[in-house]
C-alpha cells in the first residue's frame, strides 16, 4: 500500500486488493475525495492530480491515464503581440504535467485537473506560424488540434477614403486582429509619390478593438499635410507594420472667392495692375491655386495665404468693355473651380490733357524751365513725351523741361508735349510753346566820316545779330584819339538789324576823333563795337 499526505494533513489511503480473475479498485476516501476526481481521466500510477480549489486536498490514483487538451483560450494571436496568459482546458492534468509550445516548455502559472494557465512570452509570437500546444505527464501527452495560430493583423478597409482639409478628421480602420499586435498601436498616413517621406500621425487613437480602431488627424495645414495619395499604416512596437497601400487621399479643397481688388479697370489698360483675390481654400506651391481670368488660367499666381492670392493683369485680359469672371482653380486630387466674381471693364476713348507753363514772348540768355502737367480722368496718364524743334521724342521722367542757354539752343525753340493714357489713347496734338534763347550779343559798326569844324557831320552805324531781330539801348560815344570822351549820345527806340542809321554831330574843334556805337540785343546781351574815325578840318 502507498500513502501520500495532502497539504492539510488529511490521509488518503488507496488499497489495492487483487483476487484471481477479479480486479477491483477501492478508494479509501470520503465523499469529498470523490468530488476532487471530478470525472477527470486518471493520471499515471502514483501521480497526484491537482486538488479541488479551496480544499487543498489531492488524490492519488492507481490507474495510468493520458492527459487530454480539449481547448485553448486564446487560440490565435497577431504576430508581434505582447506576452500573454493562455488557458488550456481538458482533463487529467497533474502536478507533474508540463505544457509545451512547439516542444519548448511554458511556465505554468496555475491549474487544476481540468484547466491549466500558462504564460506565453512575446518572443514566442514573433513570426507567422501554426503552434502545437502539448500537455505531457510522464510518458503520456496530448496535443491540441486544431493548433494555436500566429497570424498577421490586416486592414480591410478605411473610412473615409478621402478628405479635404479639416482641423480634426476621424479616420476609422477596419480589419482583423488590430488589437492583438499591441494594446496601443500608432496610426499614421504615409505619403506616396511626390509626398514620399511625409508622415502624418494621428493625434489620438481611440481604444482599439480587434476589428476596428479610429484615429484623429489634423489636416488643417497643407504645409504639414500636402494633398496626394497616402498609405494607411499601423505600427506595432518598433518594427511591426500593417499597411493598406494607397488607401487614403488628401484632397485639395474647392476654393471660394469672396472679393477682388481692383473691381474696375479700363479696357486695354497697359498699367501694371496686380489683381488681388480674397477667399478661402487657396493652396500654395507651383502646383497650387491658380487664378483664372476669363478663359485664361494664369501660370504666375502668387500664393500669399490660404485666404489671398495675387496675379498681374495684362492688357490682353481686358480687351474690351464688359464683365470678366475671376475664379480660382485648385488642382487634383480633389480641388476644382471656385465661384466667380466679375471684374468690370470700362472703355476709355478720351486721351489725356497736357499743359506747359513757364514760356513767354521774351528773349532769354539764361536757361528757361518749363513745367509740364498731364491729367486723365479715366485710365490715367501712362507717359508724357516732348520734343524740341521736332527732334527725337523724349519721355519725361520729371515734370519739367529745361531749354538750355549754353549755345546749343540759340534762337526760337518750339517745344511740343503730348501724353498717352494706359488704354493707349494718344493726345494729338498736344500743347506747343516757343522759347527764345540768345546768348551772343550783336555786333555794331560805323562808317568813317569827315567834315569841317562847327559844321554838322552825319555819322552812320548799323548792328548785326545772328538771333535777336532788333537792338535796344543804343548810344554813341565820341572820343579824342587819346581816349578822352568828347560826347555821348543816347539814341532812343529799337533798331533793326543790318540797317544803316545816322545821327549828326557838330565838332567844335579840328582834329581826329573816334566814335563807338553800343547797344544790347533783346535778350540783354551787349554788343561788340568796331570804332570808326571822324576827321575834322
Amino acid at each position: 500500500m502507498r500513502v501520500r499526505k495532502g497539504s492539510t494533513g488529511l490521509l488518503v489511503a488507496l488499497v489495492l486488493i487483487g483476487l484471481v480473475g477479479v480486479a477491483m479498485a477501492s478508494v479509501a476516501v470520503g465523499k469529498a475525495a470523490e468530488s476532487r476526481v471530478d470525472g477527470a481521466a486518471l493520471a499515471g500510477v502514483g501521480d497526484v492530480l491537482w486538488g479541488d480549489a479551496g480544499s487543498g486536498r489531492a488524490t492519488s490514483v492507481s490507474v495510468e491515464a493520458t492527459p487530454v487538451v480539449s481547448g485553448l483560450n486564446p487560440d490565435i494571436k497577431a504576430v508581434g503581440s505582447a506576452g500573454f496568459l493562455m488557458t488550456l482546458s481538458g482533463s487529467g492534468f497533474a502536478t507533474t504535467s508540463t505544457a509545451l509550445w512547439n516542444g519548448g516548455a511554458l511556465t505554468i502559472v496555475s491549474g487544476n485537473a481540468t484547466a491549466m494557465t500558462v504564460s506565453v512570452p512575446a518572443a514566442r509570437v514573433g513570426a507567422l506560424s501554426l503552434v502545437y500546444v502539448t500537455v505531457r505527464t510522464g510518458s503520456k501527452e496530448s496535443t491540441r488540434t486544431p493548433n494555436f495560430t500566429i497570424t498577421q493583423p490586416t486592414i480591410t478597409s478605411v473610412a473615409p477614403t478621402s478628405a479635404a482639409y479639416a482641423a480634426t478628421l476621424s479616420v476609422t480602420v477596419t480589419g482583423t486582429f488590430l488589437k492583438d499586435g499591441l494594446d496601443s498601436p500608432s496610426l499614421t498616413l504615409r505619403g506616396t509619390g511626390a509626398n514620399r517621406g511625409t508622415i502624418i500621425t494621428a493625434t489620438r487613437v481611440a481604444a482599439p478593438a480587434n476589428t476596428s480602431m479610429a484615429g484623429t488627424f489634423n489636416l488643417a495645414a497643407p504645409s504639414a499635410a500636402p494633398p496626394g495619395v497616402y498609405d494607411v499604416v499601423l505600427t506595432y512596437g518598433a518594427t511591426g507594420l500593417v499597411i493598406k497601400a494607397a488607401a487614403f487621399t488628401i484632397n485639395n479643397p474647392v476654393p471660394t472667392v469672396t472679393a477682388i481688388s481692383p473691381t474696375n479697370v479700363y479696357a486695354k489698360s497697359m498699367q501694371p495692375l496686380l489683381l488681388t483675390v480674397n477667399g478661402t481654400g487657396f493652396m500654395p506651391g507651383a502646383s497650387g491655386s491658380a487664378v483664372k481670368i476669363g478663359a485664361r488660367l494664369t501660370t504666375n499666381t502668387t500664393f500669399v495665404s490660404p485666404t489671398e492670392v495675387t496675379v498681374p493683369l495684362t492688357a490682353s485680359d481686358i480687351p474690351a468693355a464688359g464683365a470678366v469672371p475671376i475664379t480660382v482653380v485648385n488642382p487634383a486630387p480633389g480641388g476644382g473651380t471656385s465661384n466667380a466674381v466679375n471684374l468690370t471693364v470700362t472703355s476709355d476713348t478720351t486721351p489725356p490733357l497736357t499743359t506747359i507753363t513757364g514760356a513767354d514772348a521774351a528773349w532769354h540768355n539764361t536757361p528757361v524751365v518749363l513745367t509740364v502737367a498731364a491729367t486723365d480722368t479715366q485710365s490715367g496718364v501712362m507717359k508724357t513725351e516732348y520734343d524740341i524743334d521736332g527732334a527725337a521724342p523724349i519721355t519725361m521722367v520729371e515734370t519739367t523741361i529745361t531749354v538750355p542757354a549754353d549755345g546749343t539752343a540759340e534762337g526760337e525753340n518750339v517745344v511740343n508735349a503730348w501724353s498717352t493714357d494706359w488704354s493707349g489713347n494718344v493726345e494729338s496734338p498736344g500743347p506747343s510753346v516757343t522759347v527764345k534763347i540768345d546768348t551772343v550779343g550783336p555786333k555794331a559798326s560805323g562808317k568813317d566820316a569827315s567834315g569841317n569844324v562847327n559844321t554838322s557831320i552825319s555819322l552812320k552805324y548799323k548792328f548785326t545779330d545772328n538771333v535777336s531781330p532788333k537792338v535796344q539801348a543804343v548810344y554813341v560815344k565820341i572820343t579824342k584819339t587819346n581816349g578822352n570822351v568828347v560826347k555821348t549820345v543816347t539814341i532812343s527806340g529799337k533798331k533793326a538789324l543790318k540797317t544803316w542809321y545816322s545821327f549828326n554831330w557838330t565838332p567844335g574843334s579840328k582834329g581826329t576823333y573816334n566814335y563807338y556805337v553800343h547797344g544790347k540785343d533783346l535778350a540783354g546781351n551787349p554788343s561788340t563795337t568796331t570804332p570808326a574815325t571822324i576827321t575834322v578840318k
